[in-house]
């Protein structure tokens, strides 16, 4: 029996030695492929984050730009309009009175529309009904406020 154990006993606990090597070798492989996932999962978060900045810094770079633009269109619109030279005493007072003339003017135009005009309904591009009074109103009433806004913001800058 002893002679028997040492003939079988030597290849069977070769063989299960064998058998859990290559159980270890299989979760080790299983491992390194799960660290490998991971490893592409936060390359490919680390790309998104990079993507998601350059764009994010392509918007305050387009943003730049933009005010720059804005800036030099403005500054040339001042140098044209003071190349036109000093402008005469009654050309400075026609001037002086467009604005408040076009906000008696509009406000009035919306006192009028709005209590003389029939009240005809008109279906907007959005399906909502609205009579030709409120379409009106609502046109004017923005004329009307950029001009009120305009000329006191105006009147404002030129007294400081």
């Amino acid at each position: 029996m002893g002679f028997l154990v040492s003939l079988l006993g030597g290849p069977i606990i070769g063989v299960l030695g064998s058998a859990i090597s290559a159980g270890v070798g299989y979760f080790e492989r299983k491992q390194k492929i799960e660290e490998k996932q991971l490893d592409y999962a936060q390359e490919t978060k680390l790309q998104e984050m990079n993507i998601a900045a350059r764009s994010v810094e392509m918007e305050s770079e387009a943003a730049i730009a933009h005010t720059a633009a804005v800036s030099k269109s403005l500054e040339a619109s001042y140098k044209h309009d003071a190349s036109y030279g000093p402008v005469g005493e009654t050309a400075a007072t026609v001037l002086r009175f467009v604005r408040p003339a076009l906000t008696v003017f509009l406000l009035l135009l919306v006192t009028v529309i709005y209590f003389t005009l029939p009240e005809a309904k008109v279906v907007g591009v959005d399906g909502v009904a609205t009579t030709v009074g409120e379409m009106v109103i609502l046109k004017i009433m923005f004329l009307s406020e950029v001009a009120l806004t305009w000329w006191f913001v105006d009147r404002r800058k030129s007294n400081k």
